[in-house]
């Protein structure tokens, strides 16, 4: 009877154990999963945190930009002279014609205010010839029609400087390790689109004839691959992107980010 007393005691003494045990073992791994939520939620909160703050001082970058570039402008405007600036400009389009990558290093190093100047001259011509495209688009239908069309031919005006702009702060806000002004950025953006310039400045001999576009139409096409591809060196340049892969990569985000707002404007009836 005492064995048997004993064998039971025993029994339980083990019992007991192997329960403790697996309640430690319980508690060991419950205190793992607790940890390893803790240590998983720390991280997210800090990635969040720097997240955050990237777009804080993105925000803050471009805002800074964007006021200085306004006053850049105001002074280009007031001190342009257009017959000594007109003949620089025309220069500065046959260097970029003769040398077009070598032109956009050039720009991106300088940072130079005549460059920005050139670059607001450029601007204001292909602006000028998506307006009178657009007028002569609408024909002699009377002020009834005109003033119908007016909101059109404001938009078919400022789309050139649209695109600009938006491809601008677009590479602004990617350039994060190459400082660069937001001058410096339009300056070489608009170098780049210099053959779509060329191709709305071609496309006004429609107005001569219509048939025309049988001409235009495949330049302009020629054009705009042209002008993509000096985009493209224009943001290697811009971002210090010595590798392709790296620049290609950063190519396809701006190009996407830019053919988003694209498709947002385009509900606003702006096609950029």
């Amino acid at each position: 009877m005492e064995e048997k007393k004993g064998t039971k005691t025993n029994s339980k003494a083990k019992s007991n154990t192997k329960s403790n045990t697996s309640k430690t073992n319980t508690n060991k791994t419950t205190t793992k999963k607790t940890n390893s939520n803790k240590t998983t939620t720390a991280k997210k909160d800090v990635k969040n945190t720097t997240n955050k703050k990237d777009t804080d001082e993105i925000k803050t970058k471009v805002k800074k930009e964007a006021t200085e570039t306004v006053n850049q402008v105001k002074d280009s405007i007031k001190k342009v002279d257009i017959k000594k600036d007109g003949v620089e400009t025309k220069g500065f389009v046959i260097e970029i014609v003769k040398n077009p990558m070598g032109k956009l290093q050039d720009i991106t190093k300088k940072q130079s205010a005549k460059h920005f100047t050139y670059a607001l001259i450029i601007l204001a011509i292909w602006m000028s010839a998506r307006l009178i495209g657009e007028c002569c688009s609408i024909g002699v239908q009377g002020y009834t029609r005109f003033f119908n069309s007016l909101l059109e031919i404001i938009k078919a005006t400022i789309t050139p400087a649209l695109v600009v702009l938006i491809m601008s702060i677009i590479v602004l806000a990617r350039n994060k390790g190459n400082k660069k002004s937001l001058t410096t950025v339009i300056t070489a953006i608009t170098a780049a689109k210099l053959p779509n310039v060329i191709s709305s400045i071609l496309s006004l001999l429609t107005i001569i004839s219509v048939e025309a576009y049988k001409i235009t139409a495949p330049i302009g096409a020629f054009l705009g691959t042209i002008s993509t591809v000096l985009v493209y060196f224009a943001i290697k340049a811009i971002l210090g992107k010595e590798k392709d892969k790296d620049a290609i990569k950063e190519f396809i985000i701006i190009e996407a980010v830019y053919y988003i707002i694209s498709f947002l404007l385009a509900f606003l009836g702006i096609s950029i």
